[in-house]
């Protein structure tokens, strides 16, 4: 008889045999496999009648009671009967631990409901679950894929970062859908390379970083903005000011800014119906001044953009950016890091939506009393 423990557990397959608190007064859950659970062969999937030795594994799993468990699984290894099965001896499985699993299933669809469900970030969720971020991210891949035919193929554009993680985890599971790099990541990308020449040829040509009285060091904000969105009577002072610094100094980063507009022209072209010819010739300029440039940093940003090529023409053809949910990202954590934390879980997500939606708190809580309290309707007569 499956006793209370077991059911409060709620892990199919094994069964509860003591409950222990460690020094921080957190639960150590001795396991031990039910009745008849896990004596097949997951090869060949033969049953087997003869135990060979004991085995201890301590998966890890979710909170129990809002407390961190820690499970002991106590096993047998049994040997397989098979002589045709390559596999010798094999341990106990259940579904929700499969061989060699550290991790149960629940846990792993936790993880991944995180991210897809509740709109939080691979980081945020390993985080949260005190996990690697290469796992998070294949409990993501294992969500998609445990999803309906019907709403994968319904999954038509998917945008993401430059991570060829992402870029194999969508390949293997959305095999169908167009994979577009967003094109605030391709404009922070050029940028950080204009910063990285900038900073190179003030410490190679001053022997130190760059500070105030450097006119370089004074443009660093203006170098990174578009130069098709600048005034006349900023840009044109700055090109003059480049140029009037040392020759070491100036004209590389002004190669640097050239090219770095170049790749910015080319991004402005999103939308549909663009015309390809037009693109080509934008990114033929980029690609030649890049290589002309004898900078490594542009050089290398050429062999980044060459690798997305594909990825970031999708970006540039359909018009997808997933920038709304990558600003409302950064108002979350500019909330939060305004606040030093919050020690209420509701409290930080409903700020989190105040600050997001623009609205006060009262437009987002059902309470009738207090500080935010929504204002009653009057009934009418």
């Amino acid at each position: 008889m499956v006793n209370d423990t077991t059911l409060l557990l709620g892990l199919d397959g094994v069964e509860v045999a003591g409950v222990e608190l460690d020094p921080e007064r957190n639960p150590v859950i001795a396991l031990v496999t039910a009745a008849g659970q896990g004596r097949c062969d997951p090869g060949c999937g033969q049953r087997s009648q003869h135990p060979y030795s004991w085995v201890r594994t301590r998966p890890r799993d979710l909170p129990v009671a809002g407390r961190a468990s820690t499970l002991t699984w106590t096993k047998r290894r049994w040997r397989c009967g098979n002589s045709a099965c390559p596999r010798r001896t094999f341990t106990e499985s259940v579904p929700q631990i499969p061989p060699r699993a550290r991790l149960t299933g629940r846990l792993r669809a936790s993880i991944g409901a995180e991210v897809a469900d509740r709109g939080r970030t691979v980081i945020q969720a390993a985080r949260d679950h005190e996990v690697s971020w290469l796992i998070a991210n294949a409990a993501v891949s294992a969500w998609l894929e445990a999803q309906s035919p019907q709403w994968r193929a319904g999954v038509q554009v998917v945008a993401i970062d430059m991570c060829t993680v992402f870029k194999a985890a969508i390949r293997t599971s959305l095999p169908h859908a167009t994979l577009v790099v967003d094109r605030f990541h391709v404009a922070q990308l050029v940028n950080t390379a204009l910063t990285e020449v900038r900073r190179r040829v003030t410490v190679q040509q001053r022997g130190r970083r760059g500070r105030k009285g450097n006119r370089e060091w004074e443009l660093r904000n203006r170098l990174t903005c578009s130069g098709a969105r600048m005034h006349a009577e900023h840009l044109d002072p700055m090109i003059d000011d480049l140029q009037a610094l040392p020759a070491k100094i100036g004209a590389p980063i002004l190669k640097a800014w050239n090219a770095k507009e170049d790749l910015m022209d080319l991004l402005t072209l999103h939308g549909a119906h663009r015309d390809r010819t037009q693109i080509s010739a934008l990114l033929i300029r980029f690609y030649e001044n890049a290589a002309t440039s004898g900078l490594p940093e542009m050089q290398r940003l050429a062999g980044t953009v060459s690798t997305w090529w594909p990825e970031i023409l999708a970006a540039i053809t359909t018009g997808v950016t997933n920038a709304g949910s990558e600003g409302a990202n950064r108002v979350i954590k500019t909330d939060a890091r305004c606040a030093f934390g919050y020690r209420n879980p509701v409290n930080q997500r409903l700020r989190a939506r105040a600050a997001t939606t623009r609205r006060a708190p009262g437009h987002l809580t059902t309470r009738t009393g207090g500080r935010h309290a929504q204002p009653r309707r009057r009934s009418e007569s």
